[in-house]
């Protein structure tokens, strides 16, 4: 109760500063689930969970703005929240930050609790773990951006070489450009460094989406050995390619990522790809993220180490102006394991446009898991849905 009165109070407070320049947007989804976890025949796993977000901006000005986006769940039907007598719904700040541009520069500022991925979601995105830190972007001639930011991820409590921070170094056009983000603690004797050049391509009906990620790090004396306290380093890589081909009406997808994993040989040099807050989607249910994310695997860009090829074509085909018909296939492997063949999967489901922007999705997938995830395993099935409303 306390929670819901302080959320009133706040978005009183925006309201009050001029309702006018108040703008809000959000959504309000529910989704259904039905499903075997990989390897596990019963018992069956079903569950509902429903969420709410709902983003406040208001505009003092044409150059100051203040942003609150909170949320709503994901509250599970039945559980503490959603049982008989549900009443104590968590509600927590998602994005809480000031927008300044500044008059003189151009250079625009976000100062707060706010979020930031990179174009793949495959070392930072924050939609789930939001961090607090100040970004600035300028936008120059022919469409060229150029941002700098830090963020706080850990505040140490007795030390200040504790504290474990961000460092972003961004450029990018239309065309192509070039995240770079910094993890830093101990005083900088541990680093870690992403570089992730992209390339946009378009022409006709033929769209390319190529990254390639580059992950260093080095750690003082990190390693524990019998001669003692030894450095730490690894290099690991990623490749992404997206692609869409607009067959009008069918339009077909490809995802393909590749990934670097370690043999284990040496524990002080490593090839790993790590992330810090992934949530790569490849375009399936179960052997990736799709619109239910408790029911897949969810298995990370490095795969815990393994490294990881996924091969996946989509095909989307609008049968009416409201029904838009969906399907998936494709197939995973681990780079460097025992047994690398990770599985099958194939998807096949529908979208449908109930009224402006209610829609409602459905999707069946079966997957036939490979020998990673152990010997003489049955075929997983899935089935789920979600109802969407987007303003």
């Amino acid at each position: 109760m306390k929670k819901f009165i302080l959320v009133l109070i706040v978005f009183t407070l925006f309201a009050s500063l001029g309702y006018a320049e108040l703008l809000t947007r959000g959504e309000l989804r529910t989704r259904m689930a039905l499903f075997y976890d990989i390897g596990v025949d019963m018992p069956t796993k079903s569950y509902i969970d429903s969420r709410f977000q709902m983003t406040f901006e208001q505009r003092f000005s044409e150059y100051l703005t203040g942003v609150w986006k909170v949320q709503v769940g994901d509250i599970v039907w039945g559980e503490e929240g959603a049982d008989l007598g549900a009443g104590d719904v968590n509600i927590k700040t998602q994005n809480l930050y000031m927008g300044f541009l500044c008059p003189l520069t151009g250079v625009n500022a976000k100062i707060g609790i706010q979020e930031w991925s990179d174009p793949r979601s495959l070392v930072l995105d924050d939609d789930k773990a939001p961090f607090a830190g100040i970004m600035l972007n300028k936008e120059f001639g022919d469409g060229i951006m150029v941002g700098l930011g830090t963020a706080k991820l850990y505040e140490g409590e007795f030390d200040a070489d504790e504290d474990i921070d961000l460092f972003f170094v961004n450029f990018g056009t239309d065309m192509f450009g070039l995240d770079t983000i910094f993890r830093r603690w101990e005083a900088g004797s541990n680093l870690d460094i992403w570089a992730m050049p992209y390339f946009n391509y378009k022409i006709e009906d033929l769209e390319l989406n190529l990254l390639v990620a580059l992950n260093q790090a080095n750690y003082s004396e990190f390693i524990i050995t019998e001669e003692g306290a030894e450095d730490y380093s690894n290099t690991g890589f990623a490749f992404s390619l997206k692609g869409a081909y607009d067959l009008d009406p069918l339009l077909l997808g490809l995802d393909f990522l590749y990934t670097s994993g370690d043999d284990g040989s040496d524990p002080t040099s490593t090839s790993y790809f790590n992330s810090i807050h992934p949530y790569y989607q490849n375009g399936l249910e179960i052997l990736g993220i799709g619109i239910h994310s408790g029911v897949g695997e969810e298995i990370k860009p490095g795969n815990d180490g393994h490294g990881l090829m996924s091969i996946v074509l989509k095909g989307d085909y609008p049968a009416n102006e409201n029904l838009t018909l969906k399907g998936a296939f494709g197939f995973m492997n681990a780079v460097e394991a025992e047994e690398t063949d990770m599985g099958l999967e194939i998807n096949l489901g529908m979208n449908y446009k109930f009224y402006r922007n209610l829609s409602f999705d459905l999707v069946g997938a079966m997957a036939m898991p490979g020998e990673f995830f152990g010997p003489d395993l049955d075929n997983t099935l899935a089935l789920v849905s979600r109802f969407m409303y987007k303003f």
